[in-house]
């Protein structure tokens, strides 16, 4: 029962890599759009979250190294949908970074949709994954 599951959650995960560069942000950010267009997310939500990626991705690229890679993940499962952005490299949080005003605007843009971002750095990967409720049905 519970490798169904499994199986049943990894056939809903996509994952794509992108070498980190600046077309690859644009292009990260037009997927996260068309993806969360797919689970008809309200258009107010999926905009807040595109940008939000951008910025974390444009924060990495500020770092990187050349020939820099980073890998962008969507899934459903358990009631939400999740949208995961890693970068393997050394410690660089995006939401708390001195240098930016990202994490105060990332706070009060996206509690609203109760898709607050998380960081991790495990094993020498950097991870920002954003997790959002999915819309309830209206039962009739």
């Amino acid at each position: 029962m519970k490798k169904n599951k499994l199986q049943q959650l990894q056939q809903q995960l996509h994952m794509k890599e992108f070498p980190l560069i600046p077309e690859s942000v644009d292009s990260a950010a037009e997927l996260v759009e068309s993806f969360l267009q797919s689970w008809k997310v309200e258009k107010s939500a999926v905009i807040k979250l595109r940008i939000n990626v951008e910025e974390t991705l444009l924060e990495w690229l500020s770092v990187c190294k050349e020939n820099d890679s980073f890998q962008l993940s969507f899934g459903k499962g358990y009631g939400q949908y999740k949208i995961q952005l890693r970068y393997k490299g050394a410690p660089c949080n995006p939401l708390t970074d001195s240098d930016s005003e990202f994490g105060s605007w990332t706070k009060s843009m996206l509690s609203k949709l109760e898709a607050m971002p998380v960081y991790a750095y495990k094993h020498g990967i950097n991870m920002v994954t954003f997790s959002m409720p999915r819309p309830k049905l209206n039962s009739l």
